[in-house]
């Protein structure tokens, strides 16, 4: 369900730089997917994920947080040394959230190590920095997901909106 509140949206492309600004805390990821652009280049790792962008407080007599939410695509570029080390035992659905993202930094400043920890184990890799495209402006919603029709379907576009 969408409510009126609006949001300012800042930029619609977020990097490496803004890593102290951001948080990924409960972010779905919808999808997960590696790109390779020619012989000579590492791959990098892209994820649909719908990003929080606002956790709104309640105003009683409302009891639950509403959240500003935008389906984004996070890419980390030139990734290795990758390891997913995820579970989901006999779960029906499966979902990943995103509980954190924590980065190292590197004796080589060249790559940095990110840790994705999700509900359900982590991913761990190296990669040279990251870039968040904001597909949509966020939509104030009283869940922390779009469903998969508002959202446009499972994307890994890499236009930001205007």
């Amino acid at each position: 369900m969408s409510l009126n509140k609006t949001y300012t949206l800042e930029k619609g492309i977020w990097t490496e730089n803004d890593f102290e600004l951001m948080g990924w805390h409960d972010s779905l990821i919808y999808g997960l997917a590696f790109l390779t652009e020619n012989e000579e280049s590492q791959s990098d790792m892209l994820f649909d994920i719908d990003y929080i962008f606002e956790w709104i407080n309640p105003v009683p007599p409302a009891k639950h947080f509403t959240f500003q939410v935008a389906p984004c695509t996070l890419i980390f570029k030139n990734i290795s040394d990758l390891t997913i080390d995820i579970e989901t035992g006999r779960l029906w659905q499966i979902e990943l959230e995103i509980a954190d993202l924590n980065r190292e930094i590197k004796e080589n400043p060249d790559t940095t190590q990110w840790t994705i920890e999700t509900q359900r184990g982590d991913i761990k890799f190296e990669a040279t920095g990251f870039t968040q495209f904001v597909r949509q402006h966020p939509k104030h919603i009283t869940g922390q997901q779009l469903g998969i029709t508002e959202r446009g379907g499972i994307s890994f576009d890499k236009k930001e909106i205007v």
